[in-house]
């Protein structure tokens, strides 16, 4: 082993002793689970986990796989494919489970590289085979696998046989569709192709140009060509019709603007009729949520004298273009897509001026679920947010520690609402509770059914709570530290 290797392990391993888990905290979570939620960066992350892989010898090879397998999925959310294939590989060869296997051979089927498409292929039958043996219910995602992985080396007829047994499974998931339609492409079934196709096109407003051109193709071979702007815009209607209804029963409208990069953005603003004398809210809804989800909330939050705008994240909602159009389409580019969002926070700040009435010298973030984490980098870059609200906070387990080290740098009162079934990230929640202002901060439980502003919809007294504690005083913010002086030379 090089030096410059040892060197790196031992620093690691340093790290890695120093953040060594309580031995209370230590029987409820592994020693990885621990480094997710204690890493300060994915770069820490790495090294950490490198470190722990390398120090348990063999008899820690499942340890060594499980390490291994996040650093993989580290790198596949920065869509460095190359490196996260390679950590892959390692997890499968030490701890070769199914969540290994089956994370390898998506990785190989985005990549797409000479043999790729093979390798994922034997190792999803393979897969499949002892999955079936044993009764492991994952069969069905080797299965499908299998399907997509001869789909691509251009098996169709294979490719057909292995996706009939999950095609009802799978097929309302978008990623799923897209790729069922495009096997149904390829046996001659152009009807089938267009039932799968017309959602997503409705889902993206027509704008997912990879959809757009299969259904086109679906629509061309099927005989009714003519008929595929008209249907793809009754769609988009019928969806616009339910949303309207909700936005008509609780006064809000919906509004578009551009982000700092230009992306056209979507969202709906609740403003009072005068001024909104308790200043402003932005509201970062997580992917799938509905107007639904927050029609009780934001509605007590325009009561209480509150602007509120409820951004839909980038590939949701309508905040869409080419680029990103539907939400598997950030597959790759999370990381990005993520600090994106957060300057998208100041954006719709500056659109909820000019439609409201409302003080943006001082407002709250609030985030749900996955967005939560996009809620505190916009808290963190802007000196103006003086609380935030995190709802059934979540994070993708590479992030979690980076989530937790941003509220510890800002120290800004948060106020966490968990629900019931947030029951599996009740530890988490804590260790973020503790890692911030805890003084001026709060967790609050909401006993309602669901996850995040779900969870207040018939549970009054949780809307409650939360306005009770964005009216008490808050301390000033604290400045950021100066940048430490330029070493001098010489």
């Amino acid at each position: 082993m090089s030096p410059v290797r040892l060197l790196t392990i031992a620093i690691a391993l340093a790290a890695l002793a120093a953040s060594a888990p309580p031995a209370d905290a230590q029987r409820l979570r592994s020693r990885t689970q621990w480094l997710l939620d204690e890493a300060p960066s994915p770069e820490a992350l790495h090294a950490r986990l490198a470190a722990l892989a390398d120090s348990v010898g063999p008899r820690g090879a499942a340890d060594a796989g499980e390490a291994y397998h996040y650093i993989g999925q580290s790198w596949e959310r920065a869509g460095a494919l190359d490196s996260a294939i390679a950590c892959y590989r390692r997890a499968a060869a030490l701890r070769g489970n199914a969540e290994d296997r089956l994370a390898l051979a998506d990785v190989l089927l985005a990549r797409r590289a000479p043999g790729d498409a093979v390798e994922a292929e034997r190792l999803m039958a393979a897969g499949w085979i002892e999955a079936a043996q044993s009764g492991d219910p994952t069969g069905a995602h080797f299965r499908a696998r299998q399907g997509w992985a001869l789909h691509v080396l251009g098996k169709p007829v294979e490719a057909a046989e292995r996706l009939a047994g999950v095609e009802a499974r799978f097929s309302e998931t978008p990623v799923w569709r897209e790729r069922l339609a495009a096997a149904a492409l390829d046996r001659g079934e152009p009807g089938r192709a267009w039932t799968l196709l017309l959602p997503l096109a409705a889902l993206s407003r027509g704008e997912d140009p990879d959809v757009m051109r299969a259904l086109r193709q679906a629509a061309e071979r099927a005989g009714v060509g003519a008929r595929l702007d008209d249907e793809v815009r009754r769609a988009i209607d019928a969806r616009d019709r339910v949303e309207r209804a909700v936005l008509d029963r609780i006064g809000g409208r919906p509004v578009r603007f551009a982000g700092e990069d230009g992306f056209p953005l979507g969202g709906t603003v609740l403003a009072p009729a005068g001024r909104a004398r308790r200043g402003a809210v932005i509201v970062v809804r997580a992917p799938g949520d509905t107007i639904l989800h927050w029609d009780s909330l934001a509605v007590a939050l325009r009561a209480s004298g509150r602007a509120v705008l409820l951004l839909d994240p980038r590939g949701h909602g309508r905040s869409l273009a080419p680029s990103c159009a539907l939400p598997f389409r950030a597959w790759g580019r999370e990381d990005e897509l993520a600090a994106l969002g957060a300057t998208d926070v100041r954006a719709a700040l500056r659109a909820l001026a000019r439609v409201a009435r409302v003080d943006t010298s001082r407002y709250v973030v609030i985030g749900s679920g996955v967005s939560c984490a996009i809620a505190a980098q916009a808290a963190e870059a802007d000196a103006r947010v003086h609380a935030l609200v995190l709802l059934s906070p979540d994070a993708p387990p590479t992030r979690r520690g980076a989530l937790r080290a941003r509220l510890a740098r800002m120290r800004l009162p948060t106020y966490f609402q968990t629900a019931a079934e947030d029951r599996p990230s009740f530890l988490w929640v804590e260790t973020l509770y503790q890692a911030g202002d805890a003084p001026n901060s709060r967790v609050a439980d909401a006993p309602g059914a669901g996850l995040g502003p779900a969870a207040m919809r018939h549970a009054p007294d949780t809307v409650t709570r939360l306005l009770r504690w964005l009216d008490a005083p808050k301390p000033a913010r604290p400045r950021p530290a100066p940048p430490p002086p330029p070493r001098r030379r010489g």
